[in-house]
């Protein structure tokens, strides 16, 4: 209901009966359709437009399918999401009309010689890779959701571990290295609170779940350098900010109209190993290159390619595109 209107994330016609069928009706032409990107968006692309009629070649850069559900479902809590990524692939694989192409990170130069009717861009968008701090570089480090995806790149021997962001990705992968990998852990967040946006209970429980295990959570705390090895921050001590791991009430978003005067203190975090889970932005120039050079006569750029989001964008943006071949 956050959205205003009953919505379901991994059923896009949910409160949407009056505008889509409920029986799918084919196509009135089969088209041959290139989908680049195998994540939520792709795989739900690919199963509605099969189901339609169309014939649909999946290219995947990585080994597996998935995507960002891969690292989403890693953690336990979250298996729901692995069970959903499961059940994705199975009905790719299930599906004759869909071709996939694993290993291949396919170019538009390629797509454009294969004549495609149709070619839909779904392949994500580009994480922050290091934060813009003196220093970096003195710490290992590694991407959250590539560390979810890869538990092996994280070393045996990282025993004090610092997550920098404390959105929703940095969360999880923090509850995971503490209650998974048996990791001493510490998350900071730019921001005055932890997981701004995210669902109001799925956020409750996992600040609360975090406290519990002992991670030291940091809000109103950035990354400043790294120096001799530790990571220095600075954190804002004003005894009147906000609560950063307030869950009784949804996040107040009629601020004072003054904002709070900042009073900044560094502190040294110990850290054998660094976490960056600080967010990106949609990965758009493949789908940009392929419209200046008419790579097809119709042409989509669904999912995190065009804006980063959840499931529920992810999978709305699949089926408006796939119903309206």
């Amino acid at each position: 209901m956050e959205t205003g209107h009953i919505t379901c994330a991994v059923n896009a016609r949910t409160g949407f009966e009056d505008v889509y069928p409920k029986q799918v009706m084919k196509s009135h032409k089969s088209k041959r359709i290139a989908v680049v990107g195998g994540g939520p968006a792709g795989m739900n692309f690919s199963i509605y437009a099969a189901g339609r009629g169309h014939k649909i070649d999946l290219y995947e850069v990585d080994s597996k399918l998935g995507g960002e559900l891969i690292a989403a479902g890693k953690p336990t809590i979250k298996f729901d999401v692995k069970n959903y990524k499961d059940w994705l692939v199975r009905q790719i694989k299930r599906c004759e009309d869909i071709t996939v192409h694993l290993n291949t990170n396919i170019t538009n130069d390629m797509l454009k010689c294969k004549d495609y009717d149709t070619v839909v861009y779904a392949n994500g968008a580009k994480e922050r890779i290091s934060a813009p701090i003196p220093g970096w570089g003195g710490i290992p480090s590694q991407l959250g959701s590539k560390l979810l995806k890869n538990p092996e790149l994280l070393p045996k021997d990282a025993k004090k571990i610092v997550v920098i962001g404390g959105g929703q990705v940095g969360c999880e992968s923090a509850w995971w290295l503490k209650s998974e990998m048996g990791r001493d852990v510490t998350i900071i967040e730019m921001l005055s609170q932890f997981m701004y946006g995210a669902c109001t209970a799925n956020r409750g429980w996992l600040i609360h779940s975090m406290e519990e295990r002992g991670i030291k959570m940091m809000a109103s705390t950035v990354a400043k350098e790294i120096k001799d090895g530790r990571l220095v921050v600075s954190e804002d001590m004003n005894p009147n900010r906000p609560d950063g791991l307030c869950t009784w009430t949804p996040i107040v978003k009629n601020l004072p109209a003054a904002p709070l005067k900042q009073m900044p203190e560094d502190k040294v975090l110990e850290a054998d190993f660094l976490v960056v889970a600080m967010g990106g932005k949609a990965e758009e120039s493949m789908f940009l290159e392929g419209q200046k050079t008419s790579v097809a006569p119709e042409i989509y750029n669904i999912g995190d390619s065009y804006k980063m989001g959840r499931i529920l964008e992810a999978n709305s943006a699949a089926y408006a595109a796939a119903m309206n071949l």
